[in-house]
């Protein structure tokens, strides 16, 4: 695999070696033509697995980075084609993501409620906006609004990568199941399913009916119901 840049001043074949790792005789061999690079000349690429690393895909230790810094004030055009490049590649990444649907968002907003200043949950701990827990606050503490917006939306993509990981672990990828569990994540915390050790268990085994029921076996149901009912409806439509 490989691909084309254009040479910029004062660039040799040696840079290109020492930047990225090619190896300079090969990187002759792909450019017959080019006995000596000039400015503005077309050459062709490889692509290595060190190169890779130079892109970081791979991260390299922190000496890597700094020299690749440093290359940078010696071949801008070069490192400019690069990061075109590595940005075509993370949006490719993220547009294969899943991501979370506002009717979600709704959903989460409708099941946790939202109050700006801190409140008393059903367990007697301080609580702000959609069931943040703040130990260091009282009852009735006003929140900086900034810091609030900030921490919500770490918390719903927390839950939300999570709940994408988790349903890889379950061979799982359906938008429904995955909103399902990233909610509970949201709720109890994303190891929520080292705590209910037989319903995961269930699940992993493809038994969503069993698992269904088992969820209900616990506190959790007693404090929260409604938010196990949904849960269970989630599983439910496996089965």
């Amino acid at each position: 695999m490989s691909f084309t840049i254009s040479v910029p001043k004062g660039v040799r074949y040696s840079d290109l070696s020492a930047t990225f790792g090619f190896n300079e005789q090969e990187l002759r061999e792909l450019n017959p033509g080019a006995s000596e690079l000039t400015e503005g000349q077309t050459i062709v690429l490889p692509i290595s697995d060190d190169y890779e690393k130079a892109l970081g895909y791979v991260r390299p230790d922190p000496a890597v980075h700094a020299e690749v810094s440093k290359q940078r004030t010696k071949a801008p055009d070069i490192f400019d084609d690069i990061d075109a490049r590595d940005k075509q590649m993370r949006d490719r990444e993220l547009d294969a993501t899943p991501k979370p649907s506002e009717n979600w968002y709704r959903h989460l907003h409708s099941r946790e409620g939202y109050r700006d200043k801190v409140y008393l949950d059903s367990l007697g701990k301080p609580t702000v906006g959609m069931g943040i827990y703040v130990p260091d606050m009282q009852e009735g503490d006003e929140v900086d609004p900034a810091w609030l917006e900030q921490e919500t939306k770490k918390r719903t993509m927390g839950a939300w990568q999570a709940a994408v990981a988790q349903g890889n672990d379950l061979g799982v990828k359906d938008q429904d199941f995955l909103e399902g569990l990233a909610s509970v994540n949201y709720q109890l915390g994303n190891d929520w399913n080292k705590i209910h050790k037989k319903t995961w268990a269930l699940m992993q085994q493809g038994k969503w009916n069993e698992a269904a029921d088992e969820a209900a076996n616990s506190k959790w149901n007693e404090q929260t119901p409604v938010r196990v009912r949904d849960f269970q409806q989630v599983l439910r439509s496996r089965g």
